[in-house]
């Protein structure tokens, strides 16, 4: 059971890696074109950047944290009194992006900043220095060695006014902070005050004995020291405030320039390096979204798998895709030509074995359920119905059956172009009556002596009008009960476009849905697939027909 299970994981596995191979290669032409795009533009900008938009660097340093810890220094004071002017936690990330900030840098004059780049400074792990946190290593780039230097300068007494107002700023929270604290220090001390005094009446008196006077007495000392504490805290209090409005009174920035901008006279160079290969995983990032993208939305199917799990009908065959039979292909030659080449190798081999199966599978239905009418329908044009119905009628002659071709596209009639036939006459002269005998309109086509044809001819009248006529039903049924042929096979216009298809379907023994990989949508499958299941109710099975566009 477990081996099953893993061999179930395995196959799916296999399937979405060829199905997102597919997908690639089916797109290649709208993936090729984004990436190209896209990559060639990321080119054309290095370039631009490396020719007209030169860069020049200029770098300083500043201190911003105090190398001496004061942390055991001051571990006595007041924890709150002493987090308002220790700088040494500092969220490093947060304030190179907020020096970066437009914010700041709108104030620099000199010209036009081209980039900045801050790194913390020192530090080297492979030697176990540990990383300056304490210092900044800054580069500031312009488009010309005067302005980049006036850039820096202009750059590093931001930071340092930054320092000295964000410092200002801090040192006025906490002045505040201290102020509100001395009127509730005042109070205790009052509160204390009157404790002491209440205290010193009751150990006067002379109604308590000696063990209570004692007690008394331990507690009005402990009041006294609770008292002279809370007016040194007061005192304390009020020397802090007077300690951080003179350091508030201080202009001089609490940051440190350790080392003064220097120019670096050599042009920095575009990265073309980096920048290609951010140009390269870009485009090819987007250019399979767009390729996924686009195969998403156009919602066709695209193998066998697919059609598997939305139908429940039998798939009788997989038709190859033979770029010869493709008349979008520079290979195109007349249906006449691949006739006569089927079986001569392996891709005329892989053909005609694939419409052998389609017989072989169709026999039963004929057979049993005495079929002798079919047509190949779908969902559009251009999904090759005709010529497969065509090869499926010259592999049935070939078996020595007799096959009777009728092509009933009246909309766009090719069965006498694909076999060079006449079609000065044909099936619309017998429904609009200008004919009554079908078997003078039937056509023996020269490479075969058991395949015969009835062209669509020439007919300008009101389509679905001819099929709804009695002349149809009869002449239908009069081929049918004909002995004359083994097997007859209708050609037609798309079943989901056009009523008349629908009409002739119902009126056949059997109708083989063609779903052609990479072209037929998905919706409009389910709705054929719907209507020949509930209205016809002669559904024989299914036709997959591949196409270029999905391998």
């Amino acid at each position: 059971m477990k081996n099953n299970t893993s061999n179930n994981e395995i196959k799916d596995e296999y399937f979405l890696v060829q199905t997102f191979i597919n997908i690639l290669s089916r797109r290649r032409k709208i993936i090729c074109s984004v990436f190209f795009t896209i990559f060639s533009i990321s080119i054309f900008v290095s370039i631009f950047e490396g020719i007209f938009e030169p860069k020049f660097e200029s770098k300083f340093k500043i201190l911003i944290r105090d190398p001496i810890d004061y942390n055991e220094i001051f571990s006595s004071l007041n924890k709150s009194i002493y987090s308002i002017d220790n700088k040494s936690n500092v969220d490093l990330p947060s304030l190179i992006e907020v020096l970066k900030s437009n914010s700041i840098t709108k104030k620099v004059i000199g010209g036009k900043i081209k980039d900045i780049n801050i790194k913390v400074g020192g530090g080297d792990p492979f030697r176990g220095y540990k990383t300056a946190n304490g210092i900044l290593n800054i580069s500031i780039y312009g488009d010309s060695k005067e302005n980049t230097i006036n850039l820096a300068n202009s750059l590093s007494k931001v930071y340092l006014d930054y320092s000295m107002d964000q410092n200002k700023k801090m040192l006025t929270k906490g002045i505040n902070l201290l102020s509100k604290l001395i009127p509730i220090q005042i109070e205790k001390i009052e509160t204390t005050r009157k404790s002491i005094a209440k205290n010193k009446e009751i150990i006067e008196s002379i109604k308590i004995n000696a063990i209570e006077k004692k007690l008394l007495i331990n507690n009005h000392n402990e009041l006294i020291n609770r008292w002279n504490y809370e007016k040194q805290y007061l005192i304390y209090l009020r020397h802090q405030i007077s300690n951080l409005k003179l350091k508030k009174s201080n202009t001089y920035p609490t940051w440190q320039l350790i080392s003064k901008p220097v120019q670096d006279p050599k042009r920095i160079y575009t990265s073309y390096k980096g920048n290609l290969k951010i140009g390269f995983i870009s485009a090819l990032f987007f250019a399979i979204s767009i390729g996924f993208l686009k195969d998403k939305i156009k919602n066709n199917y695209y193998d066998n798998k697919e059609i598997k799990n939305d139908f429940d009908k039998i798939i009788f065959s997989s038709v190859p895709y033979i770029r010869e039979l493709d008349e979008k292909n520079k290979y195109f030659i007349s249906l006449n030509k691949i006739i006569s080449k089927i079986g001569s190798n392996d891709k005329y081999l892989k053909l005609e074995e694939s419409f052998y199966k389609l017989y072989t599978s169709l026999e039963l239905n004929l057979n049993e359920k005495k079929i002798k009418s079919i047509n190949i329908t779908g969902t559009s044009s251009g999904e090759g119905r005709t010529t497969n119905s065509i090869l499926l009628g010259k592999l049935v002659s070939d078996l020595g059956k007799k096959v009777l071709l009728i092509d009933a596209n009246f909309r766009k009639p090719k069965i006498h172009d694909k076999l060079l036939l006449n079609n000065n006459k044909g099936l619309s002269d017998l429904l609009i009556g200008k004919e009554n005998e079908w078997q003078n309109l039937i056509q023996k086509v020269d490479f075969n002596d058991n395949l015969y044809v009835m062209t669509a001819g020439i007919n300008d009248k009101n389509i679905l009008k001819l099929f709804k006529s009695e002349n149809m039903i009869n002449l239908i049924n009069k081929i049918n009960k004909s002995d004359l042929f083994d097997l007859i096979i209708w050609d037609s216009s798309a079943i989901y476009d056009f009523s008349e298809a629908r009409l002739l379907a119902s009126y056949l023994d059997g109708v083989i849905l063609q779903i052609s990989c990479g072209i037929t949508d998905k919706d409009k499958a389910k709705d054929c697939f719907k209507f020949i299941n509930d209205s016809t109710k002669n559904l024989l099975g299914i036709l997959v027909s591949t196409n270029k566009n999905i391998f």
